[in-house]
């Protein structure tokens, strides 16, 4: 009942994007949740960090759609994006994690990142295409936050979820057709 799907306007094509140029945003293997520390695995990481990461890159896809013009987005979510999937800290398949996140903050945590980047493209794109890639470290989280992004951009003409859910992904593209997995299963 809290997820409601955005009142939206209709959205007016941007004319200048080149219909033939397609922007594609694979799954970040962010590992949302995560926590090391420097003396155990050579590198700190928490949180914060892992937004810090996360808005950069959406920082520098911006940059690279203002120099490219692409009509379409390709936009996938998942990929380990998640670092644990169950309420107590562990991977899919139950290997214990560390992390500095409860499991229902990370979620809501990274429901917000998700909404922030889609809004951050969404004037940048004509269309923005948005496929589920499952990883092994979060299957269902990543289908939960896939999921409650679709509800919350039923509406947005933009905007276009499929209900495909297989752990091997294809997106045709004209001519082409362009393959992704976490490759954990295949």
């Amino acid at each position: 009942k809290s997820i409601k799907p955005l009142n939206t306007t209709q959205h007016k094509k941007i004319k200048e994007l080149d219909k033939n140029k397609l922007l594609e945003l694979t799954g970040i293997e962010l590992h949302l949740g995560k926590m090391a520390w420097n003396g155990d695995t050579g590198q700190d990481y928490d949180k914060n960090i892992a937004q810090e990461r996360f808005y950069t890159i959406l920082e520098e896809v911006v940059e690279q759609q203002q120099i490219e013009q692409c009509d379409t987005c390709l936009l996938c979510i998942g990929n380990d994006f998640f670092n644990s999937d169950t309420v107590n800290a562990t991977t899919t398949k139950g290997t214990p994690q560390t992390n500095d996140l409860r499991w229902k903050k990370m979620f809501n945590l990274g429901l917000e990142m998700y909404v922030k980047a889609i809004e951050t493209l969404k004037p940048l794109f004509n269309h923005i295409e948005i496929r589920l890639q499952s990883g092994n470290h979060d299957t269902m989280s990543s289908f939960y936050l896939y999921i409650a992004l679709s509800c919350y951009y039923k509406n947005d003409s933009k905007i276009h979820f499929v209900e495909n859910y297989k752990n091997v992904q294809c997106f045709e593209w004209g001519k082409c057709a362009i393959f992704f997995s976490h490759g954990d299963a295949n």
